[in-house]
Parts: structure tokens; C-alpha cells; sequence
């Protein structure tokens, strides 16, 4: 049976195999040939891999081969057709390591033109080029990091049409375009103070609308008209007409600071 009963995400292989993650009991496989028998770290998984895995994503790379995103790291799965041959890999953050994974809580996974994203609950979002996780080191570029209004815990990433990457926080909502890896923040379009948006997969229906799960519902809206703000605000000096540098300095420091007063309600 199911080593785990809280399920959080269900996929196939090729061979028609279902692969669930849960939440408890790491990674479940049912043969549809024999439909109920799980394999599991219960029976023939036992000792390939941490039981504490708490799995949110599966998703399948290759033919043979997913990846899952768990609470403790990235899982890479080399799916044996014998199932209990089947091979786990496991990637972690390297404190220190440029090219390690940003953060062990991994949200969600998606494949996008031979480049894997991945987001993350505290690390934002990273990619890699990486095409057999067990033949080669994968490296991990950010996405996400340097944009000051980008979220570091992601709860859930999609791709739509125009190949950008909407990026859903608790309370935020925004954008990366995979062509310069710019981000946009729409969260000003949202009212949200009251609402919380929820780890559910976004949706966009056939007609271009996406569609978002939150603790108040659902929210609909269509992409194309949501504005960002092109207000260039000045720059103010407050230092007096001249600044003077000693022989020794050759640098000069500053500190800008940028408000946005788009939602002025309560002001």
C-alpha cells in the first residue's frame, strides 16, 4: 500500500508507471499492471533513500529518468524497468558553492526548452543546463537574485506563451522573462491584505487568462493587461552643490532610496 496517504504531486513515466510523491513517505510507484501494489521505501526503495523526504514536486525529465522537489533537496530518479534497480541521486545547497542550489526547499520544477527551473521556499529561483543529472554535476544559476522586489520563498512558478516565468509568492505576483531574465512585480494590481496566494499550480485557459489559487478562492486575470509602473522618480543630493574627495579617497559611496506611493490609501 501507500507508505504515506498525504499526497502532493502524481506523474507517469513511459511506461505508463504512476509516480506519487507524498509528503511523509517519500516516492511511491504503482505498476498499472498491477493496480494498488505500491514500491516504496517500505519494500524494495528501503536504504536507497531518505524516508524523510517530503515531496511537493515529480516531474519527468527523460524517458527514464524524474526529478523531485523535495523539502530536503533536489531528487534525481533513474527509473530501472525493473523498478527495484532504479537509481536516486540527491543535490543539495553548498554553503558557499556559487553554483549549488540556492535553498533545500524546492517548490516547484519545470523543463522549458532543454533548461530546468526550479523555485525554491527561501532562494528564489535558479536553472540549469544540465542534461543527465547522473552523469554530470549540475550547475545552478539564479534567475531571480539581484532584482530587490523578485521573492526568495516561491510557492509556485509557470510558464505561459510568451516565454516568461510568472512567479507566485504569498503575497506577491510577478514575472521573469526567460529572454533577459528581467523581472516585473505586478503585485500593486492585486488586492491582497486580506488574501494569501496558495501552492496550487497557475492555470492559463485556452483564452490567454491565468488563473490562481488563494485562501479567499480563486483569482482570474489577463496577463496582457496588467501595467508596470515607468515613473522615473528624481534624485535628490543632500549633501549641498559640492562634494569634495580627499587625495586619498577614489571612491564615492551612495545610498539611494526609491518610495513608491502606487497604493496611497492609507497615506
Amino acid at each position: 500500500s501507500l507508505s504515506d496517504n498525504t499526497i502532493y504531486d502524481i506523474c507517469s513515466d513511459k511506461q505508463g508507471r504512476l509516480l506519487v510523491g507524498t509528503f511523509w513517505g517519500g516516492l511511491n510507484v504503482m505498476d498499472m499492471s498491477n493496480p494498488g501494489k505500491f514500491y516504496s521505501s517500505d519494500n524494495i526503495f528501503k536504504g536507497k533513500y531518505a524516508h524523510d523526504w517530503q515531496i511537493r514536486n515529480v516531474v519527468m525529465y527523460s524517458d527514464n529518468c524524474c526529478l523531485l522537489g523535495t523539502n530536503n533537496g533536489l531528487v534525481a530518479v533513474r527509473l530501472a524497468k525493473d523498478i527495484s534497480h532504479s537509481e536516486f541521486k540527491t543535490f543539495l545547497r553548498e554553503p558557499g558553492k556559487e553554483k549549488s542550489l540556492p535553498n533545500n526547499k524546492i517548490s516547484r520544477i519545470i523543463k522549458e526548452n532543454c533548461i530546468t527551473y526550479i523555485a525554491t521556499y527561501g532562494g528564489g529561483i535558479c536553472k540549469t543546463s544540465c542534461n543527465d543529472f547522473f552523469s554530470e554535476k549540475p550547475e545552478f544559476e539564479s534567475c531571480s537574485r539581484g532584482h530587490n522586489n523578485a521573492p526568495e520563498a516561491v510557492l509556485m512558478f509557470s510558464a505561459d506563451r510568451e516565454g516568461n516565468l510568472w512567479v507566485i509568492g504569498e503575497k506577491s505576483v510577478g514575472k521573469i522573462s526567460l529572454r533577459n531574465l528581467v523581472y516585473q512585480n505586478f503585485t500593486h494590481e492585486f488586492s491582497i491584505d486580506d488574501m494569501i496566494f496558495s501552492e496550487a499550480h497557475p492555470t492559463i485557459t485556452s483564452s490567454g487568462m491565468m488563473v490562481l489559487g488563494t485562501t479567499q478562492g480563486i483569482t482570474i486575470f489577463d496577463p496582457q493587461r496588467l501595467q508596470t509602473s515607468n515613473y522615473v522618480p528624481p534624485l535628490w543630493i543632500n549633501k549641498g552643490r559640492n562634494i569634495k574627495l580627499g587625495a586619498d579617497e577614489t571612491t564615492l559611496p551612495l545610498e539611494v532610496s526609491a518610495l513608491d506611493y502606487n497604493r496611497n490609501e492609507e497615506i
